[in-house]
């Protein structure tokens, strides 16, 4: 019986802590289905932060779209760099071939003044030699005989 007796006694225990505790649900079911201004608080709080967490989720996959469009734009700026160092080294290699060319093209341009001068004085000196023939072979003209200068003599069968 003692042991009926301690079964009863823990069984009337539960029950006096149970009723001084509440053995209801939640407290929207205890008050009758109304909430407190408390959990209606949290709860708007709750939702808010769903409504927030979704908008910062729209925004980072704005941002993820926007970073692949950036990096795609990086990588074409790379190629175009690369592309553009190419053409420059190429030009950096034509303007040292053609860097020469100034002075060459100005040793040629000084000789062909020269030769020109010179083909000048070698006309001038040759129209002076004509007039000089000229003088001679008048002269020549003048002191020559007339029976030593040729005749047209005629045609022989």
């Amino acid at each position: 019986m003692s042991d009926l007796r301690q079964k009863i006694f823990v069984g009337f225990a539960w029950l006096t802590c149970l009723t001084f505790i509440g053995c209801g649900g939640p407290p929207s079911q205890q008050t009758g289905g109304i909430a407190s201004p408390t959990t209606q608080a949290l709860s708007r709080q709750v939702q808010e932060m769903d409504t927030e967490i979704k908008r910062l989720q729209d925004t980072k996959k704005l941002l993820e779209i926007e970073k692949a469009d950036l990096v795609k734009r990086a990588e074409k700026l790379q190629s175009e760099t690369r592309t553009l160092k190419f053409l420059n080294e190429q030009m950096e290699k034509q303007l040292a071939a053609l860097a020469e060319v100034p002075v060459e093209r100005d040793m040629y341009k000084s000789k062909f003044n020269q030769l020109a001068l010179e083909t000048l004085e070698l006309r001038m000196r040759a129209e002076r030699l004509e007039k000089v023939l000229a003088i001679i072979q008048a002269a020549n003209a003048a002191t020559q005989p007339a029976s030593t200068q040729p005749t047209s003599q005629p045609d022989q069968p």
